[in-house]
Formats: C-alpha cells, sequence, structure tokens
C-alpha cells in the first residue's frame, strides 16, 4: 500500500471523525462524563491523524528544514499516540458509575506510563529507539517500537480488568461492545508495526469510534441523560414486553419511587442543586440494585425498579433495605440536601389479569398512600412548645 492510498485512508478518517463530533456536538447529551469524555476521544484522534498526514505528506522530501520538521511531527506523534487510549480508559472508568472518582484513581498510573514513553520518544533523535530518518529524510522505525508495543499491552489489560470489574453492572452484550473499542486499535497498531506500509493503526481507531458512536446513539434513544438510568418510554416497552411473554408460574416485583420535598429542594438550592438530587437518587439505585434489574427515571423526580426478588426475601424487605440506603445517604451530609422518599411496592402475577398501565398505576397509588402516611404521621406528632 503506498503513500497515496494511505493518505486517502487518512481523510477519509478524518472526514468520518470530524461528521461525528459534529453530529455529536448538535444532538447528543454531553452532561454525562462518558459522553463527555468520548469526545474528548475523537479530539486526540483527529489531532493525530492530523500529525500522521503531515509525517505522511513530508515523508521523503529533501531538506533540512524538513528534516527537522519530521522529527518533531514524529516525536509528537510517539509521545500523542497513547493519550486516546488513556482517555478511553477513563471513558471505561467512568462507563457505568458516571462520576470522577474511580478516573481520579486511575489518572496517575496512566500518568506515569505515558511520561516514561514520553522521556524514551525524547530520546530517539540520538539513540534510533522509537524512529529514525534514513539520508533520504524517509521515516524508518527503531528496535525500541517493541517497548511502545509494551505500553499498549499495559493499557490494554488496565482496560480488561476495568471491563471485569462492571461485570456485575454491565450486560453482557453490552462488555463485548467495550472490549472491541479497546482492542481495535492495539490490533491495528500491531499490524502497522510487522507490516510496513499498512495503515491499520488509523483504521482501528476510526473503527472503535465508530463503534462507540452507534451504540451511544442507539443508547440515546432509550436513556434518560440526567441519571443514565433507562427512560420512561423504554419502560413502557419493556413491561409490556415482560407482561406479553411471562410464564404462568412467573412473577416479578416493582418499585415505585418518588423524592419527598423535592420542590423545596429547588426552591432553596436551585434548580441545578435539584438536577443533583436527582442525578444522586439514580446513582443509589444503581449501586443497590444487581445489573440485570431494571431501573428507569419515570418521570421528573419518579423512578420505578422491576426485578425479580432474591430466594426468602420479601418485597418489604427490599423496600426496608432500599429506604436504609437513603438513609446512609443523608448520614454522610456530603450535599446541601437531604434525599428522603416515598415507595409503592408489588408484586405482578400473570393471573391477575392487570396490564401494564395498570401496574403502574397500582404503584403509583401505593407510593401515593406512603406518602400520605408519612405526612399524617408528621402532623399528628406532638410539636415542640415554645416558651
Amino acid at each position: 500500500m503506498d503513500s497515496i492510498v494511505g493518505l486517502q485512508i487518512y481523510i477519509l478518517a478524518f472526514l468520518m471523525l470530524v461528521t461525528i463530533f459534529i453530529k455529536m456536538e448538535t444532538e447528543m447529551i454531553n452532561r454525562l462524563m462518558p459522553n463527555r469524555l468520548f469526545k474528548f476521544y475523537i479530539l486526540s484522534a483527529l489531532a493525530l491523524l492530523l500529525l500522521d498526514v503531515l509525517s505522511l505528506v513530508l515523508d521523503g522530501y529533501p531538506g533540512q528544514t524538513v528534516r527537522i520538521g519530521m522529527i518533531v511531527l514524529n516525536m509528537l506523534l510517539m509521545i500523542g499516540c497513547m493519550v486516546p487510549m488513556i482517555v478511553y480508559l477513563c471513558y471505561l472508568a467512568s462507563y457505568s458509575h458516571g462520576n470522577t472518582q474511580r478516573i481520579r484513581k486511575l489518572l496517575p498510573f496512566c500518568a506515569t506510563l505515558w511520561i516514561l514513553n514520553a522521556a524514551l520518544v525524547a530520546t530517539s533523535p540520538f539513540t534510533r529507539l522509537y524512529f529514525y530518518l534514513d539520508a533520504a529524510n524517509v521515516y524508518q522505525r527503531g528496535g525500541g517500537m517493541v517497548l511502545l508495543a509494551g505500553f499498549y499491552l499495559i493499557l490494554l489489560f488496565i482496560g480488561t480488568v476495568l471491563i471485569f470489574l462492571d461485570r456485575k453492572r454491565v450486560a453482557k452484550k453490552d462488555a463485548i461492545l467495550l472490549y472491541l473499542p479497546l482492542f481495535l486499535p492495539i490490533v491495528g497498531f500491531f499490524v502497522q508495526i510487522v507490516t510496513v506500509g499498512l495503515y491499520t493503526t488509523s483504521i482501528g481507531v476510526s473503527l472503535s469510534i465508530l463503534i462507540m458512536f452507534l451504540t451511544t446513539q442507539s443508547k440515546l434513544i432509550k436513556i434518560d441523560y440526567l441519571t443514565g438510568l433507562y427512560n420512561r418510554r423504554q419502560l413502557d416497552g419493556y413491561l409490556r414486553t415482560r407482561l406479553h411473554g411471562i410464564g404462568a408460574e412467573q412473577r416479578f416485583a416493582g418499585i415505585m419511587l418518588d423524592i419527598d420535598h423535592f420542590k423545596k429542594i429547588n426552591d432553596d438550592f436551585g434548580h441545578i442543586v435539584g438536577d443533583r438530587a436527582i442525578e444522586m437518587t439514580g446513582s443509589i439505585l444503581k449501586g443497590f440494585f444487581k445489573k440485570n434489574e431494571f431501573i428507569a427515571r419515570y418521570a421528573g423526580d419518579e423512578f420505578v425498579i422491576l426485578f425479580e426478588l432474591e430466594e426468602g426475601e420479601s418485597l418489604e424487605q427490599k423496600a426496608k433495605k432500599l429506604q436504609k440506603q437513603f438513609a446512609l445517604f443523608n448520614d454522610r451530609g456530603k450535599e446541601p440536601f437531604r434525599l428522603e422518599v416515598s415507595l409503592g411496592y408489588a408484586i405482578y402475577e400473570k393471573g391477575d389479569g392487570m396490564n401494564a398501565d395498570g401496574f403502574l398505576r397500582q404503584l403509583d397509588r401505593l407510593m401515593y398512600i406512603d406518602k400520605m402516611s408519612k405526612k399524617e404521621k408528621k402532623e399528628q406528632a406532638p410539636q415542640p412548645v415554645t416558651v
């Protein structure tokens, strides 16, 4: 494959990434941490593509100025080549949690690898470790490229561990889609190392971004942008499918949850903090329920969870355990607001003859009863006597 074909591949990849980035800017909700990292992943890949194109165009041109330019370009490429991979690891670290805690733990180690690689790149003009230019200003690989390959393998291992740690939170089919963007750039890198003239690294990165974009776009149709939970549309579809296919002996549980005094949170602290309260409620629910249990933001500050009860566990016990999670959140006192919730819960069995809307109305009615019961208890409680 000659340089003209390579240049065409780079241009096509560049245009595809620019198109994806523009579409994200105009259509995608970017509040969630994984989406913001995905955008940065695209930007870092675009920067490397530009450097690659410039290096390919200048390769073999005579002159000392071109020689210096080629050295600088290839040094920047070697220093920056790990950046998209590190950004993707951060994407994996925040994928199922949506926050920055795991990223803070990951970055120091990744930064150490990046600095070590950058130091080795800095020696290449003198040691020919990673690359060198021959007398005709043509790029040649150095014997030390195996070190860069080693860095990639370490990053691959880290990514594999991150996906493994989230195995309880991420469905199997989603885990496979997370692995593909991890492997494709590395496979492309190794193929390009062993086969001179192939430009498979850029193909691997571009394909990984395309897969991530298509996956993300698919999820945006059914995901609530604020919490990362399923939305009302997906809940309706899932519940109808579940009721249609349920066996005669099967049953499942449902909980509807509403944040108490949510209007007061908005009035006292503003709508940004109110959004934070909804986000934290979603995080508590994701941490409490298993990955195969369906959690959706129903409307406003209301949530619905559909799940199977464990052997020997009652629905009332499950609801009490959930309430304890919100009590623990309040005890930590990390937010200016308290999260108190009202719950409506019931068991659905096929013999009940209830449709999807009827089951949701039942949960809503029971939740309202719980809310009114707490309000009555508060009103009936003895008031403190002021002297």
